[in-house]
């Protein structure tokens, strides 16, 4: 199936993280801290941190492109989810809605360092392209996920 295309998606959500990087911090620690405080339980599948400190930061900067590409119509998105699916399984990820609630973690630290910059229309976009990133996750979710 074709990738679907919604070119004012992937320009509200680079201008909606543009506006939450205007304020002049890194956002992964405020991303992962509120993650965290949704779902304690994730912590514990972050114990690799250590051997590769900056791979909480990949791992934004890898959704962040996914979202906006996706939002493109990216031909490479699809198959990247389903690598992505396939490694979260092997990283002992079985709980398939932690990535709802990364995404919820994520629009939230960006929504609120928006601050009033923050659109209806930037909402909409983050919550269809994360929509889409979950339906494409669930469909290459493994077996062994649950």
């Amino acid at each position: 199936m074709p990738e679907i295309a919604v070119p004012d998606h992937a320009a509200l959500i680079e201008r909606s993280f543009e506006g939450a990087a205007e304020r002049g911090c890194d956002i992964t620690p405020l991303v992962f801290e509120r993650f965290f405080a949704l779902a304690p339980q994730a912590e514990g599948l972050f114990d690799q941190d250590a051997l590769d400190p900056q791979g909480r930061g990949r791992m934004l900067a890898e959704m962040l492109t996914i979202l906006v590409d996706q939002a493109r119509g990216e031909g490479y998105v699809a198959p990247t989810l389903a690598t992505i699916a396939a490694d979260h399984v092997a990283y002992g990820v079985a709980d398939h809605g932690l990535y709802a609630v990364w995404l919820e973690a994520l629009t939230g630290v960006v929504r609120d360092l928006n601050g009033p910059g923050w659109s209806a229309e930037m909402a909409d976009a983050w919550a269809s392209q994360g929509g889409r990133f979950l339906a494409a996750l669930a469909r290459n979710r493994h077996p062994a996920a649950g």
